[in-house]
């Protein structure tokens, strides 16, 4: 039975040599480290992570996923792993709720997010039970903020991105702003660490006053003592033209960038014409997409202006002795949404976008549309931005890389310093827009990307490594799944299945909220379903269905009595699990003893082209899945230990060689046969 996989391990030794070396830059990007394979933000609540030191050293992470599920993650610097979970679940299928994370000054983690089409919402506060800790939290709360007496007369008091801030200088009191009484900057303070709230102020006001204006708000603190914030006049879809304005807060006053006190905060709201003016055109539009502060405390300001919707410019802003200087960057590009129809986008100022290391605005991150694909680039200036030094972060993509985020307070030179969204499908924020029409199966899909590279392997456990690959391996399966895939098909049973056993191997919560979230989708009517018995016993569906339940538990298991390949002797597994009848189950085992000497005939290995690679990977990967399986369960024992080590590390070997070469191209079934190969190696290894 093992004779076979030596000639099959030899052979793969020889074709994936060079495997060992995971970065291969002739191919697409170096294989970075994802976060998460569904994920999604926009670019005006943050901060969306934050790296803490204390106890741990972590970065904690924050988004939404295409569920509308909000999670929080960390990824460990120390042992590098990344566990995350579900604060909330179905809240709204829209990017503009992603969470905003503070890190209050004893370790907590307090978490903020909101609705955005769902009218008179609240703003959701919780927080960690323990400091630097993820996994319990306490009580949700909804934060009505808005001062519905005071502003009795507005025609919206919705909440709409969060933005919190804690000041060390002011007894660690908490800031928290957010789009509010008419769809203007509001904002409200606590003095306990969020416990209470006072009522939510205007902060901005446009000349025209109540009326609605949609300003845009970009917040940036180190948390000492001042608060620094651009504002829009406006959305630039809405009028041309809109403007873009500074201000700074401290010790209770605002102040323009020269120090000149503008007002209290007894004396808000802001207007328009009080603060610095950054940028305005008679016929260019313009919008804010970051803000931070240099060495001296002064602001450094990024946003992009657009002559037409075809051409997006960064620009980088900053404060020199008296007077601000500007410097266009680059032509980006245009927007990054799919156009639905010919020549229609409904959100054509949606640029790639930018983000400032916070710590050093001398380098920035930004998203610029190269051979019709937005690539992440990091660019470092040492004189203001008048010229730049610039290295690629991603290239050769076949996906949009979009919406860096620039990890708050980071001090790891070198080790994760940038996240950012590969988008697999957009064509819309949301699936409750009133413009757009989306399906759910078009809504957004897009994972969350670190600029962390993967580690050689040569020195790491192979179980750490098998284990990292197939995360990797998934992740990407399910951010490509066409969703037109078949759910009834074997190919997608294989699928769930290895999604199922990767989220009971790892401890990363995001494959089992993947898990839930796809066994409560509905598809429509099973009942109607056709399906064959053999898709029957993959179906992941089939005990929400009282007439396939049924032809599962009378299914004639002696038709199954002669197996010809890999995926018999698996379905007859998959049978056995899915069976309740102790008898039956019994029978099953017995038709699978009797056909253990077959599999030998079964292993083979055809490299010549990738079609045969993936059916020899795919056999293999499902034969080695199957005897560790009997293993697992007492029902076969060959005490071959050292041989399956070699078996998965073959399999692995050669798999990665080809995913490194041409990822885009290793099938569903193969990536499948893999991981559930992988996991019950690591289960075997376990015991």
């Amino acid at each position: 039975m093992i004779l076979t996989f030596v000639y099959f391990v030899q052979s793969l030794a020889l074709n994936s040599q060079n495997s060992e070396h995971i970065i291969n830059t002739q191919y697409e990007n170096p294989l970075y480290k994802s976060i998460t394979f569904n994920g999604i933000w926009s670019w005006f609540s943050d901060p969306r992570a934050v790296y803490y030191e204390a106890q741990h050293k972590r970065t904690y992470i924050g988004w939404i996923d295409n569920y509308g599920d909000i999670h929080i993650a960390f990824y460990d610097h120390t042992n590098n792993e990344i566990r995350s979970h579900v604060i909330y679940d179905g809240l709204e299928i829209d990017d503009h709720n992603n969470p905003s994370i503070l890190i209050d000054h004893n370790g907590y983690l307090h978490v903020f997010f909101n609705t955005h089409f769902q009218g008179k919402k609240p703003i959701y506060h919780i927080k960690s039970k323990q400091p630097e800790d993820i996994s319990s939290w306490q009580e949700l709360k909804e934060l009505y903020l808005n001062d519905d007496e005071r502003y009795r007369d507005a025609k919206s008091l919705s909440h709409t991105y969060t933005n919190p801030v804690q000041l060390k200088s002011e007894n660690n009191k908490i800031y928290l702003f957010w789009r509010g009484v008419n769809l203007n900057p509001t904002y409200a303070t606590s003095n306990d660490d969020g416990n209470k709230w006072t009522k939510g102020r205007l902060l901005f006001l446009p000349e025209e006053g109540l009326e609605k204006k949609v300003p845009y708000t970009k917040v940036y603190s180190d948390g000492t003592s001042k608060i620094h914030f651009t504002f829009t006049s406006t959305h630039p879809h809405n009028t041309t033209p809109n403007a873009l304005y500074y201000v700074y807060y401290e010790a209770g006053s605002f102040f323009k960038a020269s120090g000149e006190k503008i007002k209290d905060l007894n004396a808000l709201p802001l207007r328009p014409s009080e603060l610095d003016l950054i940028y305005q055109s008679k016929n260019e539009k313009v919008w804010n997409w970051d803000i931070a502060q240099d060495k001296n405390g002064n602001a450094v300001l990024g946003f992009a202006t657009f002559k037409d919707t075809q051409n997006h410019i960064y620009n980088y802003s900053t404060w020199q002795n008296t007077k601000w200087v500007n410097h266009k960057l680059v032509n980006s590009g245009n927007w990054f949404p799919e156009d639905q129809q010919t020549n229609t986008q409904p959100q054509p100022y949606y640029s790639g976008g930018l983000s400032f290391n916070h710590k050093n605005p001398n380098i920035i991150y930004l998203s610029i549309k190269t051979n019709n694909i937005f690539e992440i680039e990091k660019w470092t200036t040492n004189n203001h931005g008048e010229t730049w030094a610039k290295l690629p972060i991603t290239k050769n993509s076949k996906k949009n890389n979009i919406r860096p985020y620039a990890i708050k307070n980071s001090n790891h030179d070198g080790e994760m310093q940038v996240l950012w969204l590969k988008i697999e499908k957009y064509l819309h924020y949301s699936l409750q827009s009133k413009t757009v029409e989306i399906t759910f199966k078009d809504r957004f899909k897009s994972s969350i990307q670190s600029d962390l590279q993967l580690k050689k392997t040569e020195n790491r456990p192979l179980e750490e490594n098998i284990l990292e690959f197939s995360q990797l391996l998934m992740d990407d399966q399910i951010t490509k799944l066409n969703p037109n895939t078949k759910d009834s098909s074997i190919d997608y049973g294989l699928f769930f299945k290895a999604l199922k056993n990767l989220a009971n191997t790892s401890r990363n919560n995001t494959y089992n909220a993947e898990v839930n979230n796809r066994l409560r989708i509905d598809n429509g009517d099973n009942e109607e379903l056709e399906i064959s018995n053999d898709e029957l016993i993959w179906y992941y569906k089939v005990n929400n269905s009282r007439s396939f339940s049924h032809r599962l538990d009378t299914l004639n298991i002696n038709s199954y009595q002669n197996i010809s390949n890999a995926i018999d002797f698996a379905s007859l597994i998959e049978l056995s699990l899915k069976q309740t009848d102790i008898n039956k189950k019994q029978k099953i085992y017995s038709i699978l003893k009797k056909n253990l000497h077959k599999i030998n005939s079964l292993s083979s290995l055809n490299t010549d082209n990738s079609g045969s690679f993936q059916s020899s990977i795919y056999e293999n990967s499902l034969i080695l899945y199957i005897m560790l399986w009997l293993e697992n369960n007492d029902i076969n024992h060959l005490d071959n230990s050292k041989k399956y080590s070699t078996q998965i590390k073959a399999l692995y070997k050669t798999l990665q060689f080809y995913y490194t070469k041409d990822k885009n191209n290793i099938n569903l079934k193969t990536n499948s046969a893999f991981i559930l190969a992988a996991t019950e190696y690591l289960k075997f290894y376990k015991s």
